[in-house]
């Protein structure tokens, strides 16, 4: 008796374990009325859903399948390119396959050619079944305007991403209190009045707009009622005009984009020197007033990245704070026009440590002397003197180009980084460099691209090189003699182009 109980008990164990790890029988077979129903579209069978397979009770075990430990009720489905190939242009989706999941917390149905509205059930009689969906993916599809009405049924929604679909009209998405993320890159969305549809957004960390076609210069009403905004991507539009006045009220801003649209107006005088939390300012292409000082942005500890190419420079401000707290990593004001026969050279860059890359190339800066405490891309500008020798102690940099200037001297040995740095890109070109060639500039263990044309160098070449070096191009110099013969030994990464014309070689 007392082993009929025993094994009485480890059998109802069993039962109990088996319950507790296999998903439940009606989503195991909407999973594979999912999997039939995208086959039946699909030019062949999906390789992403191979592993659904009615032989296998657990789904909670297939690919692309997520359950909850406790309950193992599937909580995250990611239908990613499962219809890779179809047949048929339009594709419905069968709203009635997902009514089990009831516990479903994830949705990725990105990449499918889906198009206009659920065919059978719409949207809202999806959202009214999936009331815990935090997450839902509908990107890179074909759909209209037909399910913008009920996206707000989604009241639990936490991420939602609707880039590169094909709408046009209003969204309607004021139900939403609980979204932090909304991705509406490449939309098709003309009118800037969708910016301020958004304010019925509380929530909202994250927004992504870009890549659309937004213009006119009236806008940010609604946008700047997103008081816990931290991240903005307005790029890649057509909005106009000065910026909002209340964009300075985004006191929680980290990151904003406004590249390639046609903003205007001195930016020394926006709101955005208003946003303390400001870590990531990007502004190129567009018509902003851009101050060379940068005076308004001095006390700003967070801003780190900075990038301006292709506007206007105007004068910097004679006011210089005392003890700035800005410290950047990333500066690039290429490119930008400016009034001005000459441009006084950003002497705020004299404060900054902590810089990794500056690009100040395609301007008309001015400077007596060479900086000796940058690092960075300075090609197309007016700079004369040589090198600094500290350039040489510089271990960690990986690429120089100080072409198109008017820098003349005698390059020696310690103007340049040593054999063991991590340099792979060097460009010199048209300047008034002379003297010997340096051997080293050719040793270098990592150099790949070398570019020395367009100087006054005289005598032979050094007769090694590096093996890494795949470009070479020192013509016209003034250098003589015989060709190097270690030309020949590049082991590692072949040479592919060689230019010593407009020379004296024998």
């Amino acid at each position: 008796m007392r082993q009929l109980w025993v094994w009485m008990l480890l059998m109802a164990l069993v039962f109990v374990n088996d319950r507790c790890h296999c998903c439940l029988q009606e989503e195991r077979s909407s999973l594979l009325e999912i999997k039939a129903w995208f086959m039946s579209h699909a030019a062949a069978e999906s390789i992403l859903l191979q592993g659904w397979d009615k032989e296998d009770l657990n789904c909670c075990n297939w690919s692309r399948v997520a359950c909850d430990s406790t309950t193992s009720r599937v909580i995250e489905l990611d239908l990613e390119d499962v219809n890779y190939g179809a047949l048929e242009k339009d594709l419905y989706l069968n709203a009635s396959l997902f009514l089990p999941f009831k516990e479903l917390e994830t949705l990725h149905l990105s990449f499918n050619q889906l198009v206009g509205g659920l065919k059978n059930q719409g949207f809202q009689a999806l959202a009214s079944v999936l009331r815990k969906l935090k997450i839902l993916d509908l990107s890179d599809n074909k759909f209209n305007d037909s399910i913008l009405s009920s996206l707000s049924g989604f009241s639990t929604l936490e991420s939602l991403d609707l880039s590169f679909n094909s709408f046009t009209g209003t969204i309607g998405l004021n139900g939403l209190r609980k979204l932090e993320v909304l991705y509406l890159e490449a939309t098709n969305f003309k009118e800037s009045i969708l910016l301020d549809s958004l304010g019925g957004l509380p929530s909202l960390k994250t927004l992504h707009v870009g890549w659309n076609k937004l213009e006119g210069k009236h806008f940010g009403k609604g946008l700047c009622e997103l008081k816990n905004l931290e991240w903005l991507y307005l790029g890649q539009n057509n909005l106009k005009g000065v910026l909002p006045p209340c964009l300075g009220n985004l006191s929680s801003l980290r990151y904003l984009d406004l590249s390639n649209n046609q903003f205007e107006g001195n930016i020394a005088f926006s709101h955005l020197s208003h946003l303390p939390q400001l870590e990531y300012l990007l502004i190129s292409n567009n018509y902003f007033q851009v101050p060379i000082s940068f005076v308004s942005f001095m006390n700003h500890s967070n801003l780190k990245y900075i990038e301006c190419d292709n506007n206007e420079l105007v004068p910097a401000s004679s006011f210089h704070a005392p003890a700035p707290k800005l410290q950047l990593r990333f500066f690039s004001a290429s490119s930008c026009t400016s009034k001005l026969l000459s441009v006084e050279f950003p002497t705020f860059l004299y404060s900054q440590y902590d810089l990794v890359f500056v690009d100040l190339s395609h301007n008309k800066f001015v400077a007596e002397h060479f900086p000796s405490w940058l690092n960075f891309i300075m090609a197309n500008n007016s700079l004369t003197g040589c090198i600094p020798l500290c350039f040489g102690n510089m271990s960690s940099l990986k690429q120089l180009d100080l072409s198109n200037n008017h820098m003349s001297c005698e390059l020696l040995e310690n103007n340049l980084p040593r054999g063991g740095s991590s340099l792979w890109y060097l460009k010199l070109s048209n300047n008034n460099f002379k003297g010997l060639l340096p051997p080293s500039v050719f040793n270098m263990t990592k150099l790949v691209y070398l570019f020395l044309d367009g100087n006054k160098f005289v005598g032979e070449v050094p007769g090694t090189f590096a093996p890494t070096l795949q470009i070479v191009d020192i013509s016209n110099n003034l250098l003589s003699g015989m060709l190097p013969r270690g030309i020949g030994n590049s082991s590692i990464d072949p040479i592919e182009g060689i230019d010593f014309s407009k020379n004296h070689f024998e």
